[in-house]
């Protein structure tokens, strides 16, 4: 049974004591939805490059290794994920009471789930992939511009030493 709403800051799962390393860029709590038993929560999976059907656990699919690790932050690396954890469990006991009224009239619910459906709509491998790429096109063609004549370079160069981004006397 779902416990009553919460405030995300109080709220700490026990993951919030250890570092999770499988994130679920679709929340088990909307997989098992999926899934003939809810609460054993098996799925009949289909891998479209192996062409083969299998079933298994909400556990083992749409899940990547750290996929909301902050690793390169200067925060906590699992702080994304402790936050989604929050959400979701709000999230599905939304969907509990949701699928038990037969109805999508509380407002509150409806917001979890309309926002659950917002993330699942960008969070996913191929939208990140696709930011990606179009983040390193940016970042090559801004640099071919800044290293394009010396000129150009040199006056970089000069604004960054004059912002503070580079020493005075640094020659490179």
């Amino acid at each position: 049974p779902c416990r009553p709403r919460r405030d995300f800051g109080s709220f700490k799962p026990i993951s919030a004591f250890m570092t999770a390393r499988r994130h679920h860029y679709v929340p088990q709590c909307y997989l098992k939805g999926f899934a003939a038993d809810r609460d054993k929560g098996q799925l009949h999976a289909v891998d479209l490059r192996r062409l083969t059907v299998f079933a298994t656990s909400t556990k083992n699919v749409a899940q990547e290794r750290d996929f909301h690790s902050l690793a390169d932050t200067n925060v906590d690396a699992d702080a994304l994920e402790k936050a989604f954890s929050g959400f979701e469990s709000e999230v599905s006991c939304a969907l509990e009471r949701s699928i038990a009224a037969g109805a999508f009239d509380d407002i509150d619910d409806r917001s979890y789930i309309l926002n659950l459906i917002a993330l699942i709509a960008v969070k996913n491998p191929r939208v990140r992939a696709n930011a990606d790429r179009f983040r390193k096109r940016i970042y090559k063609t801004t640099m071919d511009l800044v290293v394009s004549s010396p000129d150009i370079w040199a006056s970089h160069v000069r604004k960054a030493k004059a912002a503070g981004f580079i020493k005075p006397e640094a020659d490179t």
